[in-house]
């Protein structure tokens, strides 16, 4: 059914009838300080995927330590997501968004290599047919894993478990991107 709903504004009170109410509250992305373990603020050349949308904006992807093109671009999903010890949901935007920037950066650089490591690649509806036609770019790969360690602080060190690559896999990276979940922001807005 249908209910009043009484809305301040600045010129005065209004009332509506509606069917529903949807607090759309926004959100920020997860506090990428607490994710030592996956190397940021440890080495310069892992940024968050806020950070690498900056980049692409701006009209450059570089490395943080010299300024110049990455080679390779690793990209870690559920950073700090899916995480009893961090947050325990799926943001559901961050496969899209990583999407998205693999595409970009083959687009402006063919020559840059992108390695996107995940646990379950979440691509809802069209966005399955987006993540094949990503999937087919050249110098794209795509591969289930967890990181187990990063060393280096210029070119870094992924190594993975659990990777459908193998045991004991190691990955190189100019640049490692995390796909950060998403924190809902609150009415008292923290």
């Amino acid at each position: 059914g249908q209910f009043h709903v009484e809305i301040d504004t600045p010129s005065g009170g209004h009332t509506l009838m509606a069917g529903a109410v949807v607090q759309a509250t926004g959100s920020r992305p997860y506090d990428a300080g607490k994710l030592g373990h996956l190397g940021y603020g440890v080495s310069p050349n892992v940024v968050t995927a806020s950070r690498l949308d900056e980049m692409l904006a701006g009209g450059g992807v570089t490395r943080p330590t010299d300024g110049k093109l990455p080679g390779r671009i690793v990209f870690v999903q559920c950073a700090g997501s899916r995480d009893p010890q961090h947050l325990p949901y799926c943001s559901a935007d961050c496969c899209g968004t990583t999407l998205r920037q693999v595409a970009q950066i083959h687009q402006a650089h063919p020559e840059v290599e992108t390695a996107v490591i995940y646990r379950d690649m979440r691509t809802p509806g069209q966005t399955e047919r987006f993540y094949a036609a990503v999937q087919q770019q050249p110098g794209s790969m795509f591969t289930r894993g967890e990181v187990a360690s990063i060393s280096g602080n210029g070119t870094l060190k992924v190594r993975l478990k659990d990777s459908l690559l193998g045991d004991d896999v190691e990955l190189q990276a100019d640049l490692l991107v995390l796909a950060t979940g998403a924190v809902p922001n609150s009415a008292d807005g923290e």
